[in-house]
């Protein structure tokens, strides 16, 4: 069974990705740079709100720790709103197609019929599924603050494999200039520090009953795959 780590897409950011998709396959004449760009920076929103913002509210966490979180995200954000901005907004339509498929193939679709909200989802490698359950389950078996320093280790590894997929392979689909290119990967290591900083420093500051919590929202970001991945990932 395939193993995903994956937030909620909005009904906004689905209808967004519907709208855009349609719009490169009908409206080749206008330029659509402008509206990748509001795709994505809606997408680094809610990608950013759901692994960080959601704990600090679902966790409960200290003073410290929010100070630590958001200003965190706020950083991160702008950095990621600017490279977009910088990167994308000339983009011609052509080049954009390869872009709008990978994105459309990120969605988890629930089952006709389903319940289940549509995830925009990165696999998981067995590996470090494996070792989240496995510290979850050791830390909730004894302390949770002995385990603290091996979860957060985990979590940045999973951060490793959510920024491989959400900007590494795109930057390496598009046929950005040197420039562009440089932007993008300078963006992509920012974000990338910053996000495993937030969570070094947070765990740091977490009581035992903050670290279940977080245990718990840890385990809520991972999903199965009864649901299907979009015709396009296919």
């Amino acid at each position: 069974m395939t193993h995903y780590t994956a937030f909620a897409a909005s009904e906004s950011l689905r209808c967004l990705n519907e709208s855009f998709v349609a719009e490169l396959a009908t409206s080749p004449s206008r330029s659509l740079a402008p509206d990748i760009v509001r795709l994505l920076e809606l997408f680094s929103d809610e990608c950013m709100d759901a692994y960080f913002l959601s704990p600090v509210e679902m966790i409960d966490l200290n003073p410290m720790g929010k100070k630590i979180v958001l200003g965190g995200v706020s950083a991160i954000k702008k950095t990621i709103k600017l490279a977009l901005r910088k990167v994308l907004g000339k983009v011609p339509n052509s080049e954009l197609v390869p872009l709008a498929d990978y994105i459309d193939s990120m969605l988890l679709k629930p089952e006709e019929g389903g319940d289940l909200p549509t995830y925009i989802a990165v696999a998981l490698p067995d590996e470090l599924y494996q070792r989240i359950v496995d510290v979850v389950k050791r830390g909730r078996d004894t302390e949770p603050h002995l385990v603290a320093k091996e979860f957060s280790i985990a979590l940045c590894e999973l951060v490793d494999v959510a920024i491989e997929s959400y900007f590494e392979r795109p930057i390496e689909m598009m046929k950005l200039g040197y420039l562009s290119e440089k932007i993008a990967r300078l963006a992509n290591d920012t974000v990338s520090s910053g996000a495993k900083t937030v969570i070094k420093k947070v765990t740091k500051t977490m009581r035992n009953k903050e670290l279940l919590a977080f245990f718990w929202f840890a385990e809520s970001i991972i999903v199965d795959g009864p649901a299907k991945k979009s015709a396009s990932a296919a």
